[in-house]
This record gives structure tokens, sequence and C-alpha cells, in this order.
């Protein structure tokens, strides 16, 4: 974690040493071993709650995938319907079609009217 040599760690101990005093230098190291325990342990069960399984990317990729391939058979055999409704009227558009047509027709009335 950090780099520190032998002769870092030794000034250091005896700055810690002089500053707080050796009565409670012990108490102190014990105190900040605890927070340094608590701490990683807090880090490591933050990173297992965010790890995502491979498999679980895997199986909603493959229901993703499925959904698309469902809505374009809806799509192709809707307008399969229409293509056979065409043929049994003898109009060629679909009825989607016809709908978006009368409406624009109403809109453009109203326009010249209002």
């Amino acid at each position: 974690m950090f780099n520190f040599g032998i002769t870092e760690i030794i000034l250091i101990l005896g700055l810690a040493l002089v500053i707080i005093g050796p009565k409670k230098l012990p108490g102190l190291a014990r105190t900040i071993g605890k927070g340094l325990r608590e701490f990683k342990k807090a880090s490591n069960e933050f990173q297992d709650a965010i790890d995502i399984d491979p498999n679980y990317l895997d199986v909603h990729e493959d229901a993703y995938h499925h959904e698309k391939e469902r809505q374009k058979d809806l799509e192709d055999r809707e307008k399969q319907e229409d293509e056979n409704q065409a043929d049994k009227t003898g109009v060629e558009e679909p009825k989607h079609q016809e709908a978006q047509e009368a409406h624009s027709e109403k809109i453009h009335e109203s326009e010249e009217g209002g």
C-alpha cells in the first residue's frame, strides 16, 4: 500500500513514541489496527455487493435478444396479415397506413376550416 522502507518505519515509530508516549502507544496501535481491519472488511463487503455474476449478464442478454426476435416476429405477422387482407379486398395499403392517412386528412381539413 505505502512504499515505506525500514528507515522510514523506524523514524515514524520513534516520533510516535516521543509524541504520544510509551503508555498510550500500544492502545493507539491497537485502535488503528481495528479501524483498518473494519475498513478492509467494509470495502470487501462493498466489492462483493457490486460484483455482478457473469451468468447474470448472459441470461439477461439472451432474454433481450429473445424479446427482440419476438417483436420482429409480431411485426412480420402483422405485415403478412395486412398483405393477406389487401389480397382479399383488393386494397394494397395496410390497415395502419389507411388509419394514418385518414388521421392526416382530418388534421388537414380542420386546419383549412379553422
